[in-house]
């Protein structure tokens, strides 16, 4: 019996090293590319929108922004986390819908010019809320949490060296009627990737 136990402790143990230094393995500063996305919204004629106390307690320490944009004979708002200094804020936007009644009722994929967003449509009775949803980190975008994690952990273990922390960022619009196809294309297109400069290196 004892053979058996031994291999099984050769494994837990660095593991559980592992896990209690990974506790206090410091993570590099990101930089301030929340700053980046406000700069780069003056051109676009972007307004920032003040967000409430309750939207700044739910972040926990997590630094954010809100922009209107004027785009396509409408407005848009854009909200973009950096969970640098609270990773626990990132999740995958419908799980709260979710959790308070919303149903999905439509989930594609928007490519656009450096990877993928996700659009999402959600109904609640006659209610329905629409959001493109996606990561940044700075040299291309994706919307994947498995992702998001793989990304963090790779920085953590490389002291910040094999990038930025991704942001989590969703656009939607501010309009009764859902965005068209052509509309998502041309936000695709036009709008979106001027929201957060990109690292070319």
């Amino acid at each position: 019996m004892r053979k058996y136990k031994r291999p099984f402790f050769i494994i837990l143990i660095p593991l559980v090293i592992l896990a209690i230094v990974w506790e206090y393995l410091p993570e590099a500063n990101s930089g301030d590319r929340i700053a980046l996305i406000q700069q780069a919204a003056v051109p676009l004629g972007g307004q920032i929108i003040p967000l409430s106390d309750e939207e700044t307690a739910d972040l926990g320490g997590a630094r954010a922004v809100k922009i209107r944009y004027p785009f396509d004979s409408r407005d848009w708002v854009l909200i973009a986390v950096d969970g640098s200094r609270n990773s626990g804020f990132i999740h995958d936007p419908s799980y709260c819908l979710h959790g308070t009644g919303w149903e999905c009722v439509e989930h594609r994929k928007l490519p656009l010019e450096d990877g993928s967003a996700e659009i999402m449509q959600f109904a609640r009775n006659q209610e329905r809320m629409t959001f493109a949803f996606w990561f940044n980190d700075g040299r291309g975008t994706f919307s994947s949490m498995l992702g998001y994690w793989t990304h963090r952990m790779m920085r953590r273990l490389t002291l910040g060296l094999s990038g930025d922390i991704p942001i989590m960022m969703s656009l939607y619009p501010l309009c009764d009627d859902a965005p068209t196809p052509e509309n998502w294309n041309n936000a695709a297109r036009n709008l979106i990737p001027k929201l957060l400069p990109q690292d070319k290196k």
